[in-house]
């Protein structure tokens, strides 16, 4: 593994992290519910950018969801596996943190009438009704949950900017009729994702381009200080390149090759049918920067891809949801790290990046 030295201040700063889009090993059914959180995310999320898939938080999610398949159908749910709140669960896989700290949520579902083709809709709807009416959603996350026990509410992490990765784990139980899911949202320091869509279905990950065409979605965390409403960090500026480069010194002001920083930007590739790399660097305004890369492959023809529908109807579920502060696990010993300040620490830190378990590079 190599060390890369991030600096500060007048000292470039930057490490390189080659992505996979796409884990190689999704089932048809967490693809369908990964294609589902991305295009809330895209579409209803403010610019948010789509979730990497994570093996290991896959394996987080399939042990979590082991354990909830064992539980009896009226108990209560407390966040916990054997005992160990999901900060022990991640340690154990070997899941990066923040000094020992996590930036990660749980949410795990069990409905009678949802499969996962709709199951993220009635999510949705849920919270939406709920928040709209001042109830509490039927189904809540580890921090919402939490966070309602403290009086400190809890954003949705469907909706959340500090997640760059999920795991997802489905099964459903022949015996009770039920539809068992688990959700862990997470990010860590070696991992900066640059996702590269097509126009027409941005919120589809790792599927081929069907031109030169292409959407490019680029992290930043919520950047502001939950407390005293102050900027934490943000970039300002980006430049693409299809061939590897050294890091450039960062602009002070708009100049080529640079461009303004967006979540979202559109990105026209020069070759044709084929793999290509894109290589992204991006500069706050403290003249830092973060130095990352996609793969992507054009193919030819017409590529059509079955994106799960919004259902508008929503039977009365049986939900194994979150309850109350006493049952759960709002008083665990989790240790999080706080939202605002992933960025900051990637860009401040000294950062050892190895090989993402998302794909080869």
């Amino acid at each position: 593994m190599k060390k890369i030295v991030i600096m500060l201040a007048l000292v470039l700063l930057s490490f390189i992290v080659v992505r996979a889009q796409q884990g190689d090993a999704l089932s048809d059914d967490q693809r369908t519910l990964l294609d589902s959180v991305n295009r809330v995310r895209v579409t209803l999320g403010r610019k948010l950018t789509p979730l990497v898939p994570n093996p290991a938080l896959n394996q987080v999610a399939q042990a979590f969801l082991d354990d909830l398949l064992n539980r009896p159908l009226d108990g209560f749910y407390n966040f916990l596996l054997n005992g160990e709140d999901i900060s022990a669960v991640l340690a154990q896989v070997g899941y990066p943190s923040y000094d020992g700290a996590f930036v990660a949520d749980l949410v795990a579902v069990r409905v009678r009438d949802y499969t996962p083709a709709n199951v993220v809709d009635f999510m949705v709807n849920d919270y939406a009704t709920s928040t709209r009416n001042g109830l509490v959603p039927q189904i809540e996350s580890l921090r919402m949950s939490q966070g309602r026990a403290n009086g400190v509410p809890a954003q949705h992490p469907f909706y959340h900017r500090a997640y760059r990765e999920i795991g997802i784990a489905y099964a459903p139980n022949d015996e009770n009729g039920r539809f068992y899911y688990v959700f862990v949202f997470a990010s860590h320091p070696e991992s900066f994702p640059v996702v590269v869509a097509e126009p027409g279905r941005p919120y589809v990950l790792g599927a081929p381009l069907t031109s030169a065409d292409a959407i490019v979605y680029l992290p930043n965390e919520d950047a502001r200080d939950p407390n005293s409403g102050a900027r934490v960090s943000d970039f300002e500026f980006v430049r693409f390149s299809e061939q590897p480069t050294d890091a450039l010194t960062c602009p002070s002001n708009l100049s080529d090759p640079w461009q303004s920083f967006d979540i979202a930007l559109p990105y026209r590739f020069s070759g044709g049918i084929g793999e290509h790399m894109l290589y992204v660097q991006l500069c706050d305004a403290a003249g830092r920067s973060v130095t990352t890369s996609a793969r992507v492959v054009i193919a030819s023809g017409s590529l059509v891809t079955q994106t799960p529908m919004p259902t508008l109807s929503f039977p009365t579920p049986d939900i194994a949801g979150i309850v109350h502060a006493t049952q759960t696990a709002a008083a665990s010993a989790t240790a999080y790290y706080p939202y605002a300040q992933t960025i900051e620490a990637i860009l401040t830190s000294t950062a050892a990046p190895s090989a993402t378990p998302t794909g080869t590079p």
